[in-house]
């Protein structure tokens, strides 16, 4: 994903008077999160949310939601982003791939969210 948006994502207006807070998380620092775990009502016991965009202050996180494939990896495209709160202050905003525009969406529910920001 991010060769289609990092240079829109990195070209975003920074505000001199904050620092960044946002962090984006190589595939692996973070353990993926079972979907059930992050979205109760999900119905896809083989969907996993793996930690994408994070604002370690606050604790706000946008993620890919992958399906786990039979072979034990991770699919390729992922089937929705969503953006969840850690200590659960807001419930889990979904967002479907299949939407246009649904990973802006999800950046923009990230900014929302933030209470950072």
């Amino acid at each position: 994903m991010w060769d289609l948006l990092g240079a829109s994502v990195a070209g975003c207006a920074e505000d001199a008077e904050r620092a960044a807070r946002w962090r984006e998380l190589e595939d692996g620092d973070e353990e993926t999160l079972p979907l059930r775990a992050v979205v109760p009502e999900s119905t896809s016991p083989q969907s996993e949310v793996v930690p994408w965009i994070v604002c370690p202050p606050c604790g706000r996180v946008l993620g890919r939601v992958h399906r786990r494939e039979e072979w034990g990896g991770l699919s390729y495209l992922a089937e929705a982003y969503v953006v969840f709160a850690r200590d659960r202050a807001f419930g889990p905003l979904v967002f479907d791939r299949e939407d246009d525009g649904a990973a802006w969406a999800a950046l923009d529910a990230l900014r929302t969210a933030c209470g950072c920001w």
